[in-house]
């Protein structure tokens, strides 16, 4: 009877076949292209099975061939033609899922060799798919495979915070923008205010000012209006005084001519 196991572990599968007590060990190395090269081969012969002895009919217990070690099981292979199918091309951004930490590979398929880990929340360019995987493009410009399923087109939740960080030092800028404009109006309206405070205050002295000589005036023409109503008595009375003593002349002038005698005409100018 004839057991073949076969594992492939970090790109080299280990075969291990057993035929009625011997087995063999074989190793192939995958490189990318799927080609194998074998690596080693052991074989082991099987135990020699002492004779009976005439004393002990009861056959002698064959060994066991050694088990073979514990492997996980091998990553089911793809068929054929979906290896042979080109990767269909496309062109999108995406994220790398929130929930998984995954491991990038050089190809399609988990019998590529690794070429590290990304960063959980990455941005990366989507090149290509193929079956379960898909081609992308990381930020440090390097082209690998990963799983489909774990790439998602939301945003991821590494660029949210970084977006909403972003977002917050702006309004945070523009708030404090916003507070040195206003402190440097506030200031501005207080210089305008003080000077509209110091021009109501000359305004308000000057009016009080205008408003004693206004009063002084008021007093001044009161009293020389006083004057100028005595004077104008005075001049009457100066005037009718004159008048009187002109009159009174004129009658004492009138009553001496009166009483003055007249010269007499000569004859001479009678009959002349």
């Amino acid at each position: 009877m004839r057991k073949i196991t076969k594992a492939f572990i970090g790109g080299t599968l280990l075969s291990l076949s057993a035929v009625s007590g011997a087995f063999a060990i074989e190793l192939t190395e995958v490189s990318e292209d799927r080609i194998e090269k074998p690596v080693a081969r052991e074989v082991s012969a099987p135990a020699r099975t002492p004779a009976p002895q005439a004393q002990n009919t009861a056959p002698a217990p064959t060994p066991e061939a050694p088990k073979a070690e514990s492997r996980p099981a091998p990553a089911p292979q793809p068929a054929a033609e979906e290896n042979a199918a080109p990767a269909r091309r496309t062109s999108y951004v995406a994220y790398i899922s929130d929930n998984n930490s995954i491991w990038a590979t050089r190809g399609p398929g988990r019998q590529y060799k690794l070429t590290g880990q990304i960063r959980i929340g990455e941005r990366v360019e989507v090149l290509s798919e193929k079956n379960d995987y898909v081609e992308i493009r990381t930020p440090k410009d390097t082209i690998v495979w990963v799983p489909k399923k774990d790439i998602q087109k939301e945003e991821s939740n590494l660029y949210k915070v970084t977006r909403l960080e972003e977002e917050n030092n702006t309004l945070k800028y523009k708030l404090d923008n916003i507070d040195s404009e206003t402190i440097r109006d506030l200031r501005k309206t207080s210089a305008e205010l003080a000077e509209l405070k110091k021009a109501y205050t000359d305004l308000k002295q000057l009016h009080e000012d205008m408003e004693i000589r206004l009063r002084e005036t008021t007093e001044e023409n009161e009293e020389l209006s006083s004057k100028l109503e005595t004077k104008d008595q005075d001049m009457q009375l100066r005037w009718w005084k004159q008048g009187g003593l002109i009159a009174l002349i004129g009658a004492i002038v009138g009553v001496i001519l009166v009483y003055l005698p007249r010269p007499r005409r000569k004859d001479s100018d009678y009959y002349y």
